[in-house]
């Protein structure tokens, strides 16, 4: 087993946790989550995700154990994951922050373009075809078909769901109802979405996390910036998708 501390990069949906864990992932004392985006839509791919579904300590052994990991405080590898905050609602992980086996980030966009980042979090979660290869397969497959309770589910299907999601998105100003507020005991590092996801961001984000990283690691997230802004218009299922058609544009 490899002894590594874990990083969750916390964050609600459309915040750009992969773009974090992605990004760290590129240094030679972290385990590279082979991160690239997608310039359709600017969606975040990689293995930052592998830990997405964990919520407690049995169930985070047994992936790491998938993985051939296991957690220390004390070696020199980490692996930054992405997650949303619900992983941590049971508490159940906060002893392994106590003891510096996890760190964990949390990405604050109470200062950010909430339009933004909903209308990311659904061009990235939804409109965005997951490209995978299993068992020398591929595996296409659209992530808003898990939320759709049928069978032989059809583009206009998904095209009702999405644009019910986008409704919603639109309709609800009380932000909290998508995101889940980390508990203060996990004594999370804040970093401000506005100051990481400019030109000198990663500089920003390596300060916080004391790391010492070469300038050229730093010219690629700049570099990589432009292409994690999604569209505000995109053609999918042959219907198109607007931003302005559900949020301010101004």
């Amino acid at each position: 087993m490899t002894p590594i501390q874990l990083i969750f990069i916390c964050g609600t949906g459309g915040a750009r946790a992969d773009f974090v864990a992605g990004w760290l992932g590129l240094q030679s004392n972290f385990v590279n989550n082979y991160w690239n985006i997608d310039p359709a839509t600017g969606v975040s791919i990689g293995h930052m995700g592998n830990l997405r579904l964990v919520k407690n300590v049995e169930s985070l052994d047994s992936a790491l154990n998938n993985f051939g990991f296991e957690l220390t405080n004390r070696g020199d590898m980490h692996w930054a994951v992405a997650c949303h905050n619900s992983v941590f609602q049971d508490n159940s992980l906060i002893p392994l922050v106590a003891q510096e086996k996890i760190l964990v980030l949390d990405i604050d966009t109470a200062s950010a373009d909430v339009s933004k980042i909903k209308w990311e979090f659904v061009v990235k979660t939804y409109l965005s075809k997951r490209r995978e290869i299993h068992n020398c397969r591929n595996c296409d497959f659209w992530e808003i078909d898990k939320i759709i309770n049928k069978e032989n589910i059809t583009n206009d299907d998904r095209i009702a769901q999405v644009k019910s999601t986008l409704v919603q998105l639109n309709q609800n100003t009380n932000w909290s109802k998508w995101s889940n507020f980390l508990n203060e005991e996990l004594n999370p590092l804040k970093i401000e979405y506005s100051k990481l996801f400019c030109q000198g961001g990663s500089k920003y984000l390596t300060s916080i996390l004391k790391l010492d990283v070469d300038i050229i690691y730093h010219n690629y997230w700049d570099s990589m910036l432009e292409y994690a802004d999604s569209p505000i218009e995109l053609n999918v299922w042959g219907h198109v998708w607007a931003k302005q058609n559900y949020f301010d544009l101004s």
